[in-house]
């Protein structure tokens, strides 16, 4: 009940930007009480609690997409950072979701879990700019050891699933939790370190969050961290990105 009022706190500062500073101070107080007796039953997830564990879990994502979406903060390029520990806290909240799926798969919750039936559809100038992404990391591959390009293959592979999901009319919220989800750690330690094939990923990430843009908590997050990233990478990077900054800022970017 405390992450429901954080959260339903942290939406009204959201569309009511006068009163903002009074509803973020509500949704911290309401977050932090539920974190702490969250950390409680960490240890413990059973069929008694696996219901409020779970539902916090969801609650946790939202609340940090959310949460940075009212950041006052001008810096761009903390946006990145920004997105890298929401995608960093996803990955943490899915191993609840393990521990408490078993309980929930026999309870009302079950149809929570069940995913709404959609027909996957990549256009093909996605399938095209994806394409691009994979022949990049087998180049990269093939120039430095260190690469790993079994996970970037993984991680783009997973991208095209979301991006056929949004274009086949799954526009939910957890197609953007899915893909954090499944990032691979190395992949987030790429994106740690700024690596250039790593940014243009999660361009191309920025894009599905575009599409979702209709809820709230995610909102100007394409727009705003692609917008960073572009700047971050130089002139030998920046076509590969270019599909997606034209999808997020239309026909004639960077011009306009």
């Amino acid at each position: 009940m405390h992450g429901i009022l954080a959260l339903s706190a942290l939406h009204l500062a959201h569309i009511k930007p006068a009163n903002r500073p009074t509803y973020i101070s509500t949704a911290v107080a309401h977050q932090n009480q539920a974190l702490a007796l969250f950390r409680e039953r960490l240890g413990d997830i059973n069929p008694s609690n696996a219901k409020a564990m779970f539902a916090f879990s969801s609650i946790v994502v939202v609340y940090a997409f959310g949460f940075t979406q009212s950041s006052d903060s001008g810096d761009l390029t903390a946006s990145v950072d920004d997105l890298c520990q929401v995608l960093v806290l996803a990955r943490g909240v899915q191993e609840v979701i393990n521990k408490a799926s078993p309980s929930l798969r026999e309870s009302s919750f079950k149809p929570i879990l069940q995913v709404d039936d959609y027909t996957p559809y990549l256009p093909d100038s996605a399938r095209s700019a994806l394409e691009q992404l994979r022949e990049a990391n087998r180049v990269c591959g093939t120039q430095d050891a260190t690469h790993d390009t079994v996970s970037y293959g993984q991680v783009i592979d997973n991208l095209s699933e979301e991006l056929s999901a949004v274009h086949g009319g799954f526009n939910s919220i957890s197609v953007a939790g899915r893909w954090a989800i499944r990032v691979k750690p190395n992949y987030m330690e790429s994106l740690r370190e700024r690596r250039p094939l790593a940014l243009v990923i999660l361009v191309y990430y920025c894009v599905l969050l575009h599409y979702l843009r209709q809820n709230w908590c995610l909102d100007e997050w394409g727009a705003r961290t692609s917008k960073a990233i572009w700047d971050l990478l130089d002139d030998q990077w920046r076509p590969l990105a270019l599909w997606a900054m034209v999808e997020i800022f239309g026909q004639g970017f960077p011009d306009k």
